[in-house]
């Protein structure tokens, strides 16, 4: 008896707070994993505690792969969400790239993929990981939509 009280104390999570806690290691922790979730806690945590800084790519006019013969105009205002000043000196000077990572991959969008709210966040994922694609050096904390134009 002593033992299935335990046991169902354990899996609760009653004996939490008396047990010692190992922490994950997040710099190795993907998406999808068991910890991932609470590695962004922490990072947010963490994230609380430091200001970002906040670097403003120009603003971009795209015309969207289009299947008919009427031309589709996209045209976004974007903020990348940095840790650091030393972050953004290092990305000012690689701007370049990144709108040209950001210009390939929009001019592939069709309107269908841009639907609703999935469409935006699945961009807002692909221009994050193309922004870190092409300045890896930088600690990139997200990609912050201002405006998002679909004519």
């Amino acid at each position: 008896i002593l033992i299935m009280l335990g046991a169902g104390a354990y899996f609760t999570g009653l004996l939490d707070r008396f047990l010692p806690h190992k922490t994950p290691n997040c710099e190795k922790v993907k998406e999808g994993d068991k910890e991932y979730e609470e590695c962004v806690a922490i990072k947010e945590a963490q994230g609380a505690a430091k200001p970002s800084v906040f670097l403003t790519i120009p603003d971009m006019i795209v015309n969207l792969n289009s299947a008919g013969k009427q031309a589709r105009f996209l045209k976004i205002s974007v903020k990348i969400e940095l840790e650091n000043d030393e972050d953004q000196k290092k990305i000012e000077a690689l701007l370049p790239r990144v709108v040209d990572q950001f210009q390939v991959y929009l001019r592939e969008l069709r309107i269908e993929d841009l639907r609703g709210t999935s469409g935006i966040y699945r961009m807002k994922i692909e221009l994050l990981s193309r922004v870190r694609a092409a300045a890896p050096n930088v600690k990139v904390r997200d990609v912050l939509f201002q405006e998002i134009l679909i004519q």
